[in-house]
């Protein structure tokens, strides 16, 4: 069987353990929600504002100890996850978000081609640990694997990862990772006394 680019996020995404996803499908991000379809061990929550799923992605992490994950579209999807990801940071939550970007062939080129946002990397830095821009598909894995790790060293704080249309290309083998980072299977904070006595 044949994977694209996309397959790589699908398979780090089930390798990490990540159960749910939430996500609004865009023609930017829709190769990579067929590919969590095709594998099929990860559940798509689709929700109707990207702030609001980026909220619902810090209340899942917050609630489960692990990683809650929103799936955005570029431009004004993108900036829309931007107030989601700051409560995100201030609450030392692990959220991370996954967006597409206009395609390769016209990136950079400053001609406003669809939803071209050539200062969402800048943007997003000011809200996120680490932000990753992969530009070929064979550096998917290696951004994947970058931005996840930076959510587990020291405080939990969200980081992105901006994939363009190289997810409808086809990678150079298939994808497989490595170890990336364990999942706390509790809360990663204590309980404050009010909470614990109630």
């Amino acid at each position: 069987m044949s994977h694209i680019g996309a397959d790589v996020i699908a398979h780090g995404l089930a390798e990490l353990g990540i159960r749910h996803v939430f996500g609004i499908v865009s023609i930017h991000n829709m190769p990579i929600f067929d590919a969590i379809n095709r594998l099929g061990r990860t559940q798509i929550i689709d929700v109707r504002h990207e702030q609001g799923g980026t909220h619902a992605a810090d209340g899942y992490a917050r609630a489960t100890g692990g990683i809650g994950v929103m799936i955005a579209s570029t431009g004004p999807g993108t900036s829309n996850t931007v107030t989601g990801l700051y409560e995100a940071q201030y609450a030392s939550s692990r959220v991370l978000v996954i967006t597409g970007q206009a395609e390769t062939a016209f990136y950079g080129k400053g001609q406003g081609y669809v939803h071209e946002a050539e200062q969402q990397v800048a943007m997003l830095r000011t809200v996120c640990r680490r932000v990753e821009s992969p530009r070929h598909v064979s550096q998917l894995r290696s951004a994947f694997e970058q931005v996840v790790a930076e959510m587990f060293n020291g405080r939990p704080a969200p980081p992105r990862s901006k994939c363009p249309s190289i997810c409808n290309m086809p990678p150079l083998s298939r994808p497989r990772f490595a170890l990336i980072a364990e999942q706390p299977s509790h809360r990663t904070r204590p309980r404050s006394s009010a909470s614990r006595s109630a």
